[in-house]
């Protein structure tokens, strides 16, 4: 918030009537004018000189009130006036109305006390500070229809504004008298606005937050079906894992179980059994194995190497029909001299 200062010079001010008004300096004096107050003492050396008249003779405008109007964007406006005290030459009664926008806010009537040249400088004859931000006008008259004389000595006008919203002049500025009303009025408005942003983050951020998890998600699961989509199936829902049971072991009765080498045909466990396999019944008689076999058979006497069975040729015309052949017979264990034949297998010990 700014005051700023209109000075009555300012073409911003619109006089009513023109020829009623007086525009006074340090340049232009008027000395037939029956007021004459010092001008170094005015805001920027200048004023305006208007008097209402309510009878005829004197001036061309008799029992007319004399008007200023200012149009402005703002809160607040002071009006500042000089006041002549004498009462005769010139006549210093003051008779003032104020309108904002047509309404009437206030009046200043005074009677001078008969000081004959004396004035009072920077006289605050009209005020207000309630006004809605916005604009507005300020019009000052003088004099009332059928009143009484009045003088106006009419200095400067200042109003408050909002920065964005200053409305001046060539010649207008900040007054000093209002210099620390204007400090405080910028630091409450820059608390405020400080206060409003820290709100405003606060509330905005959780929400920008929340919006882009959501734009995300969205985003994650457009892309996905597509990719489905291109792949030619479609997504397979969460399924939760199938929990496993683990069966104990299985525990066999003993009687089941066999030994390993129990399923091994007998006869290609080795190649010696096969010459026992053609021994009379199903019973088979201990048979040495290869290397042994040929050194047992060395060791028979009687028994020549044609006559003792090779464990190789046994795999193959031994091995058919379980013998020797046809035209040999299997040696006996009786023609071994001081051997004793192996005893029968006892195949009910064997179930």
């Amino acid at each position: 918030m700014v005051n700023v200062t209109i000075d009555d010079s300012s073409p911003l001010v619109t006089y009513y009537p023109t020829g009623g008004w007086n525009s006074r300096s340090a340049s232009n004096p008027c000395p037939a004018c029956t007021a004459n107050p010092d001008t170094d003492l005015f805001y920027d050396r200048t004023f305006h000189d208007g008097t209402f008249y309510p009878l005829p003779g004197i001036t061309n405008f008799p029992n007319v009130p004399l008007t200023a109007s200012i149009v402005f964007n703002g809160t607040a406006v002071y009006v500042f006036c000089a006041l002549a005290q004498s009462s005769n030459s010139p006549d210093g009664d003051s008779d003032m109305s104020f309108y904002i926008d047509g309404s009437l806010k206030d009046t200043f009537v005074k009677i001078a006390p008969g000081n004959n040249d004396t004035y009072n400088y920077s006289v605050n004859v009209f005020s207000i500070d309630s006004l809605i931000p916005g604009s507005h006008n300020l019009t000052l008259q003088n004099g009332q229809v059928n009143g009484f004389k009045s003088l106006m000595l009419l200095d400067e006008i200042v109003y408050t504004t909002v920065n964005n919203f200053t409305l001046q002049s060539p010649t207008s500025t900040t007054t000093p008298s209002f210099s620390a009303q204007t400090s405080t009025s910028s630091d409450s408005s820059s608390s405020i606005r400080s206060h409003r942003i820290v709100v405003g983050l606060a509330i905005a951020v959780p929400v920008i937050a929340v919006l882009l998890a959501a734009l995300g998600l969205i985003f994650f699961l457009k892309q996905r079906k597509q990719r489905y989509e291109k792949s030619g199936t479609s997504p397979r829902p969460f399924e939760p894992t199938a929990a496993r049971t683990i069966e104990p072991f299985l525990t066999l009765p003993h009687s089941n179980l066999s030994h390993p080498m129990s399923s091994i045909p007998s006869q290609q466990t080795h190649p010696s059994n096969r010459f026992h396999a053609g021994l009379s019944g199903a019973h088979r008689a201990y048979a040495p194995t290869e290397l042994q076999a040929s050194g047992y058979t060395s060791s028979i006497p009687g028994v020549t190497s044609e006559e003792q069975p090779s464990p190789r040729h046994a795999l193959t015309s031994r091995s058919v029909g379980g013998g020797f052949g046809s035209n040999q017979a299997p040696p006996s264990y009786a023609n071994l001299s001081g051997l004793e034949p192996p005893p029968a297998y006892d195949m009910s010990k064997a179930a």
